[in-house]
Parts: C-alpha cells; sequence; structure tokens
C-alpha cells in the first residue's frame, strides 16, 4: 500500500479497467486485503474488494460465476436497466441471486429423464422423484451466453467475476476449450458500456481521504476477471502478447499492510486494556514481527486462537507459536528449571562413553535452546532452530546415540528423532524428496519427507546423519532451515523448525588424523577439515557461518578405557533382554568376562559400532546355539562356564545352576 489507501494491485486495476476489457489476477487470491477509501483500513475478500473498486469506478452491476454454482449478484445496483434484461427487479442477497443471475442465465436446460428401475428393484432408487434441473448457468456454455447478453454495448457497466477459473478444466472439461474460444472473441469485439452517473463524492485536489475515483464521461468497458492460482493457468494463446488482457499480481500482504491489521485485531485479544502504552506497542511489535510470511487471514485466526485459548496479549508470542505448530503444549518450556538439563551430562555420560567434552558442549547448547537464546544477537525475536550441532568424528564413535540420547531427554522418547540418512540423497534431484515435486511432477500431492514429518511432529530432533554424503544442492534446503526456521514444501506448505533441534553427523577429517593422535590433534585436524570442506570444495562459505563454528563438536577415538566402559554397557544390555524376554538367567564363571572382554576391544579401529560387531561374533552367536543345544527353558539360569575357539568360531561352555553338565561345547 502507499499514500492512496490501496494496495498496489488495487491501483494497478483501476488504472487498466479504462483501457483493458479483461483481466487475470493471481497470486495471493483467497486472503484478506486492507483497503482504505474513506480514512480507514477495511479488510476485505478479493471479490468484496474488487466490487468496492468497481463502484467507485461507475460499475453498477457486479456478478460472481463459479463452477458448479453457477450466478450469483454482487452489486445489483442498476435496477431500472436490469429489469429490461433480467426480467425482474434485482434484489441484494439470495433475491438478487435468484432473480438477476438466474435472469441471465436463462431457461436452464432439463435434465433427461431418469432411466426406469429394474422390475423388483427395492431401495431409495426405486420411485425416487426426478432430479431437478441444473441450476441456473451451471454449464460454461449457458455461462457464457449469459455473460454475452449481459455485457451487450450500450448498457450499464457491468462486470463479471469468474471465481476457481484455474478448477475449469477440471470440472467442465467438456466445455472449457469452447468456452476460452468465446471469451476471447468476447475480449476482441470489446463491448463498452454507457458513461455512468458519478457515484464518488467531488473533492479538490490535496483534500483527505481516499482519491476519488476516475469520473463519468468517458466510456467503460463491459470486464470479465479471471481468479487464477497461478499465472499460467489460462492457456498460453489467450492471454500471453494479448492487448485484451492485463495480468494482476497479488503478493504476499506487506510490512504495512500486517501493521494495518495488526492495529484493528489487537484490542480484541484479552489483556489489551491492561497494558500500558508502552508495553501495548511492545507486545504489538512481537507480534508484527513474527508473523512476518503469513497472510492477514492467519494474523486474523492467530488474534481469534488467542481469545479462544484465553492468553493474554503479552502472551502473543504463544498463540504465534501454537499456531505455527499446531500443538499448545510446549516441551521446551517444562524444561525450564528441570533437573534433568541440569544434570544432562550425568545423563547422557550414561549413554555415551569416552567422550566427555562433546557431552559438556552438547549439553551447553540444550541449555542455551531450553532458554531460548539461539540467535538472541542477532534478532531480539528469532525464529531459528532452537539449537545447531554438528558432530564429527570416526565412525562408531557415538554421534548418532548422543542425538537419540538428546531426543530422549528433551522430548521424552526417542522417537521424537527424524533421521535422515543422506547417503539416500546423494542425487542432484534428491532435494524434491525432502520438499516435494514441484507442481505438475509426479508425487506432487505427496509432499515432501522432510517437511511431511516436521508438520507432523515440530517439537523434535532433526537428524541429518552423515551429511557430506548428500548432493551438493541439499545445502540450499539447510540455509533456508538455519536462518528462517521453516520450510516450504512443494505443495505451498510451510514446516516451522523454531521448535527443532538440528543435528548434523559427519565424518568429514577422520582420514587426515595421524595415528596415535590426542584429542587435542584430532580437533584441531577435524574443524580445518570441515573448515575446508564447506570453504573450497562446496564452495560455501555461508553454511559453516550459519552452522556457527562453535557448534561443531569433535568426538574422540574410543581409547582403551572407554572400550572396557562400552563393552560392559552392551554385555549387561543383552543378560538383561535375555532375562526380560525369556526369563533365563545368565551369569559369568571365574575370568570368562574377562576373557571376552580381550577379544571384543582387541580392535577399536571401528569404535563402539566394531566393539558391538565383535561382541555379536563372540558372545551373542554362540550363547544362542548354546541355549539351543542345553533345551533351555523359562526360569532356567546358567552360568558361563568357558569360552572356546572352535573350528569356524568360538562356542561357549554353559553350566545349568544347580548341576555339573556342561552345553554347547
Amino acid at each position: 500500500m502507499d499514500g492512496c489507501g490501496l494496495p498496489r494491485w488495487a491501483q494497478e486495476i483501476e488504472k487498466y479497467l479504462f483501457v483493458r476489457p479483461q483481466f487475470t489476477v493471481w497470486g495471493n487470491i483467497r486472503d484478506i486485503y486492507a483497503l482504505d477509501f474513506d480514512g480507514s483500513a477495511e479488510f476485505l475478500t478479493l471479490s468484496d474488494s474488487l466490487v468496492r473498486i468497481l463502484r467507485r469506478n461507475g460499475y453498477g452491476t457486479v456478478l460472481d460465476y463459479r463452477p458448479l454454482a453457477g450466478f450469483r449478484t454482487l452489486l445489483p445496483e442498476c435496477r431500472e436497466e436490469g429489469a429490461s434484461w433480467e426480467g425482474g427487479t434485482a434484489e441484494r442477497g439470495a433475491k438478487a441471486s435468484s432473480g438477476l443471475a438466474a435472469g441471465l442465465a436463462g431457461p436452464a436446460a432439463p435434465c433427461p429423464a431418469p432411466a426406469p428401475a429394474p422390475a423388483g428393484a427395492a431401495g431409495p432408487a426405486a420411485g425416487r422423484a426426478p432430479a431437478p434441473g441444473p441450476p441456473p448457468a451451471l454449464t460454461l456454455s449457458a455461462a457464457a451466453a449469459a455473460i454475452e447478453r449481459l455485457f451487450r454495448p450500450g448498457r450499464s457497466p457491468a462486470a463479471v467475476i469468474l471465481n476457481f477459473s484455474s478448477r475449469l478444466p477440471d470440472v467442465c472439461r467438456q466445455d472449457v476449450e469452447e468456452f476460452y474460444y468465446l471469451m476471447s472473441a468476447l475480449s476482441q469485439s470489446c463491448p463498452t458500456a454507457i458513461p455512468a452517473r458519478d457515484r464518488t463524492p467531488k473533492r479538490e485536489p490535496g483534500e483527505g481521504g481516499a482519491p476519488p475515483g476516475p469520473r463519468g464521461g468517458f466510456a467503460r468497458y463491459h470486464l470479465l476477471f479471471w481468479i487464477l492460482d497461478r499465472d499460467n493457468d489460462l492457456p498460453g494463446w489467450y492471454a500471453l502478447d494479448n492487448p485484451k488482457v492485463h495480468t494482476v499480481s497479488i503478493p504476499r500482504p506487506d510490512h504495512q499492510a500486517r501493521r494495518l491489521l495488526v492495529d484493528a485485531v489487537s484490542p480484541g485479544v484479552p489483556g489489551y486494556s491492561d497494558l500500558g502504552p508502552a508495553e501495548a506497542e511492545a507486545a504489538k511489535g512481537v507480534f508484527l514481527e513474527q508473523t512476518g510470511g503469513l497472510f492477514l487471514t492467519e494474523i486474523k485466526d492467530i488474534a481469534k486462537l488467542a481469545r479462544i485459548e484465553g492468553l493474554p496479549f503479552s502472551e502473543i508470542a504463544a498463540a504465534i507459536r501454537s499456531y505455527k505448530v499446531g500443538v499448545a503444549d510446549n516441551p521446551w518450556g517444562r524444561l525450564v528449571g528441570s533437573g534433568a538439563v541440569r544434570a544432562a551430562e550425568k545423563t547422557l555420560s550414561g549413554r555415551v562413553k569416552g567422550q566427555p567434552a562433546a557431552i559438556r558442549h552438547a549439553a551447553d547448547v540444550v541449555k542455551r535452546a531450553v532458554f531460548n537464546m539461539s540467535g538472541a544477537q542477532f534478532s531480539e525475536l528469532s525464529q531459528r532452530p532452537k539449537g545447531v550441532l554438528f558432530l564429527a568424528g570416526p565412525t562408531g564413535v557415538g554421534k548418532t546415540e548422543l542425538a537419540k540420547a538428546l531426543a530422549e531427554m528433551i522430548f521424552g522418547s526417542d522417537t521424537s528423532l527424524l533421521r535422515f540418512d543422506m547417503s539416500e540423497y546423494s542425487q542432484e534431484h534428491a532435494n524434491q524428496r525432502l520438499l516435494g515435486a514441484p507442481p505438475g511432477y509426479v508425487g506432487y500431492d505427496g509432499g515432501g519427507q522432510l517437511t511431511n514429518a516436521v508438520r507432523q511432529n515440530p517439537f523434535s530432533l532433526v537428524l541429518f546423519d552423515e551429511i557430506e554424503k548428500g548432493h551438493d544442492k541439499i545445502w540450499d534446503i539447510f540455509l533456508q532451515i538455519l536462518d528462517d526456521g521453516r520450510l516450504t514444501s512443494g505443495r505451498g506448505e510451510t514446516a516451522y523448525f523454531s521448535e527443532s533441534l538440528i543435528v548434523f553427523t559427519s565424518n568429514l577429517g577422520v582420514a587426515d588424523v595421524p595415528e596415535g593422535a590426542d584429542y587435542g590433534e584430532m580437533k584441531r585436524v577435524f574443524s580445518s577439515s570441515i573448515g575446508r570442506y564447506f570453504r573450497t570444495k562446496i564452495g560455501r562459505p555461508e553454511i559453516l557461518n550459519r552452522i556457527g563454528e562453535s557448534n561443531i563438536i569433535v568426538f574422540d577415538f574410543i581409547r582403551p578405557e572407554s572400550a572396557n566402559a562400552i563393552f560392559g554397557s552392551m554385555i549387561r544390555r543383552t543378560v538383561a533382554r535375555l532375562q526380560r524376554e525369556h526369563e533365563i538367567a545368565l551369569v559369568f564363571g571365574d575370568g570368562v568376562e574377562k576373557a571376552l572382554q580381550a577379544l571384543c576391544c582387541a580392535d577399536l579401529a571401528m569404535g563402539g559400532r566394531g566393539i558391538g560387531n565383535a561382541i555379536e561374533r563372540y558372545f551373542i552367536n554362540p550363547l544362542a546355539r548354546a541355549l539351543f543345544d542345553a533345551a533351555a527353558e523359562r526360569g532356567t539360569s546358567f552360568t558361563v562356564a568357558g569360552l572356546d575357539a572352535s573350528g569356524d568360531g568360538y562356542a561357549l561352555r554353559l553350566r545349568r545352576s544347580g548341576g555339573d553338565r556342561p552345553f554347547g561345547v
């Protein structure tokens, strides 16, 4: 909007309605719009906005046509003129719709008689009354004839708004090409209306209020408005390079339009009147800033949601968050002052062994996220993700396990972990799987894997595993997530990441670490390799800048002391599952567990995952074989008496409690 009180698209229509008989209007067509005609803003739908614009420019008749619904009258003011062609007096509301619109359409085409029901048929089909004829001008051919009658030269200025024009090929497939041709021919014949008397108050230049519309005395076109979802929904031959058709794009609401609506709806929110002028203005600033990119109808709905939930205006940010993520409960809010977060290092150390520096760093990021301090230095109202972690290190050192532990600690379950293995997104077109296919392509209706997952579970930890294996173009998606905290799918749906924790894992730099390097040397090598990857290999230093080098956490190799702890944890987990699921108790004889530990921890090159693989080879497989040989039943107990090498591996000697016979040899 500018000083004249109308948005630019409305000014454009007013400018061209004297020289263009048809308009295609596309873009943000389902919103409400701020129009100021007399010094106070009104918020109107597109149809109502067009009616106001046309009425102040001398148009007395405006009809709305919708597929499957027919005509309805929006502006029946030329009653004397209308009576000569509508067959009655035009009245507002339902009477106008059935009078003026029905008169235009002419008599409805009779429906063919239904086929007789088979003899003896029962149910609703038998004896059913014939279906009534279609409502006026449901068919496009009837609509075209009605528009041609309305647009006869010499009549008062009239306009027809073709709503849902993008859907015409779907619901009127048989007649749509003929309709396009007839409307195109109508634009070329350029029927004009007689000059109407000026309905706008006379104002001298410089007087206050909205400027008057064009004055009478000029011949006006009868106007046809095509309301389209996209600018290419009409055939190319119809609108392209056609001097009789003017295209108008309606953008999303700008800052000024949002400000007008925020000022209008804020007093209706509970608690607004209790705030002082400075507090109210500050809350309005939050309302305005955090609704950037939303439609005006959404801002209006947020104010309504605050009233329904009884949220005071001082907490309007909570209503905005609830509207965006669709969940009133806030798991982050429950963590403020939580003992679980205070003891985060201890909690995480129980799951991830041998990584005290990484755990300490991750715990600090979580504490920062709980207080919503991420990005606070850049913007007071930052909508960035709650936190970002880039976990780097060798394979099998606990990066993915730490992500699972964080998800469980913050959200109560590791099912809140949304994991994406980036090796599955190595192709150039892989970003379409995350966002969804663009319109017209296979899979468009399905949406994107990433956007769907976050929309369904906005409070989650989003893990992008082994990020360097994804295609370089994937980083374009992450740039928007890290900067704006939101992502738009191919279907136009917005997923908000402002309540999510983003975690990347990577093995970048592992090949550059010298043998025998300590943790300090490892950290230096990994940090250098990651920086080189972003700055040189993919040429995207801005991504590293969004992540933040302080958020890169380097994991140490699994050292012998850590390996023993990992081994003990895995063995206890295995024995506990056997007890829980089969009620079979298992204990180790003297020296057996230490011998097994020496075997499983001999090679630490593959980290904790390698230890787990060794346990499966040296303990779990032989144990399963021995239990079958012993015909183990529920309630029995065994002692692992020994571990022996066999021709093709290892075998366990089990001794049933209370017996002397070993099994599994």
